[in-house]
């Protein structure tokens, strides 16, 4: 070892001590659209923003914000990227990148609700389906499976987005889990 390698501090390192699988089901659509992932215990709010981007086949171009109620003080609380002005109104918006997803996220608790592109209102129901023991071979995040492909990045919102599904101008297409790649 050299005296410079020496010198260099290890980022410190934290093995999960297990998984989260979650349902992702976005709501309001003509024909159903989901995903079902898992993602390590230790994952914020932005890693799940980031993991829903990637399987619903979204790119990451508009706001998002995910509306939760707190487990033990039913407080609803707005998860996102906080911004001055009054984007978001009056409500104060904590920052999903130091808010685990397990902190806040329960089997026996109702879905909470992500919205991705707040001016078109991309609503997904999020569901914890369980906790589960890191088992080898399983990397996280994953895509597990799903179905019904993403409708198109700024057609409009999920009306219109009905009606060009109504009118045959989108193609339905499969989902294939093997084809997300995570950022």
């Amino acid at each position: 070892m050299t005296r410079r390698d020496a010198d260099i501090i290890p980022f410190p390192t934290h093995e999960p001590s297990g998984t989260l699988r979650l349902r992702v089901e976005l709501v309001l659509a003509p024909r159903p659209v989901w995903r079902r992932l898992r993602l390590d215990d230790r994952a914020t709010f932005w890693d799940l923003h980031v993991a829903i981007q990637d399987v619903m086949g979204w790119s990451h171009r508009h706001r998002h914000l995910f509306s939760v109620d707190h487990p033990s003080t039913g407080e609803r609380l707005r998860v996102g990227i906080p911004e001055s002005g009054r984007y978001h109104g009056r409500q104060r918006v904590l920052p999903g990148w130091e808010i685990a997803v397990r902190d806040i996220a329960r089997r026996d608790h109702p879905p909470f609700l992500y919205t991705y592109h707040l001016g078109e209102q991309w609503q997904h129901e999020v569901a914890l389906e369980a906790v589960e023991p890191v088992t080898a071979g399983h990397a996280a995040p994953a895509c597990l499976e799903g179905a019904g492909g993403c409708p198109p990045e700024g057609c409009g919102g999920p009306e219109r987005y009905a009606g060009l599904v109504a009118a045959g101008d989108v193609p339905d297409h499969d989902f294939a889990p093997d084809e997300v790649v995570f950022c």
